[in-house]
């Protein structure tokens, strides 16, 4: 019961980030709340499951260019110009992680290898 639990969680975060990602594609500052859903939805897996993400052997790297995103854009001249590069950045973080949590079943992951 459990599995399926996360698993429903997984599918709903999933379906979460398709909805939201015309705005992390095209995103507009006065929309700029929208980007709090990632991280919401991480907080969320770590209380209903009690892990951040799923670690994958990426973390470090995405995390060093995580760290080099935001302080290149908290050093810009103008931030305003480097928000849509961001905003497309954390979306992809996010969905990197959210296939990462439905693909580690055998069974989605087998479906979807054969779909590619």
């Amino acid at each position: 019961m459990k599995e399926r639990g996360i698993l429903v969680f997984d599918l709903v975060q999933m379906a979460l980030l398709v909805l939201v990602a015309p705005f992390f594609i095209f995103p507009r500052e006065k929309l700029a709340w929208i980007l709090l859903i990632i991280p919401l939805l991480w907080m969320a897996r770590a209380i209903v499951i009690r892990r951040f993400i799923q670690p994958t052997l990426f973390d470090i790297p995405i995390l060093i260019i995580l760290v080099q995103t935001l302080l290149s854009t908290w050093l810009v001249a103008n931030p305003v110009h480097t928000f849509s590069k961001v905003t497309g950045f954390l979306f992809s973080i996010g969905l990197f992680y959210a296939i990462t949590a439905l693909l580690k079943r055998e069974k989605l992951l087998k479906i979807c290898i054969s779909i590619f």
